[in-house]
């Protein structure tokens, strides 16, 4: 059942990136769903299950937008040990703002990744205007969506069907 949800809600993201956000938009910028999931669960399950999401959801970018397979998959996967990491300590998990800011870094350091990408594939851009026109407001938006969708995926993240069941958990009765 969790793994069906996580699925799920993976794919209800990169559904509402593509076809919601693909006609409103706040002033051309739109938020990254998927990195704000892949972080919620990763500071809510820990960095095995951020890396594992974050591959996942990368992977589902990669697909949906042809680029080079692996390369949102990679970025993302780090991205999720590195928030599943920072998840571990109580701080980040129970003040709201630390996940905002947590993503508004992590888009930084996504399109930043995507024009060193672009630098080796020589397309040329510039660099101080992609900075200032698209990141900046990228990582406002971003970081704004990110208040009111923690405080849901922390829900469902403490749903009955999302914990995991150790066996040291279970009592054998004879």
């Amino acid at each position: 059942m969790k793994a069906l949800t996580v699925i799920g809600v993976l794919f209800g993201a990169m559904l509402i990136d593509v076809s919601f956000f693909a006609s409103f938009n706040f002033f051309g910028v739109v938020p990254d769903m998927m990195l704000i999931t892949v972080i919620c669960f990763a500071l809510c399950g820990g960095a095995f299950y951020g890396g594992l999401i974050g591959a996942c959801g990368g992977l589902v970018i990669d697909l949906f937008t042809g680029m080079a397979m692996g390369i949102y998959g990679l970025l993302f996967m780090l991205m999720g040990i590195v928030a599943g990491n920072l998840g571990r300590f109580k701080f980040f998990t129970d003040n709201i703002f630390v996940p905002c800011i947590l993503a508004a870094i992590m888009v930084l350091i996504r399109d930043l990744y995507m024009m060193v990408a672009m630098l080796t594939l020589s397309s040329p851009f510039s660099f101080f205007g992609t900075l200032v026109r698209a990141t900046l407001p990228t990582m406002l938006v971003t970081a704004i969506f990110t208040l009111p969708l923690f405080a849901v995926y922390r829900r469902l993240h403490a749903a009955r069907h999302m914990r995991i069941r150790r066996k040291s958990d279970q009592l054998d009765i004879v």
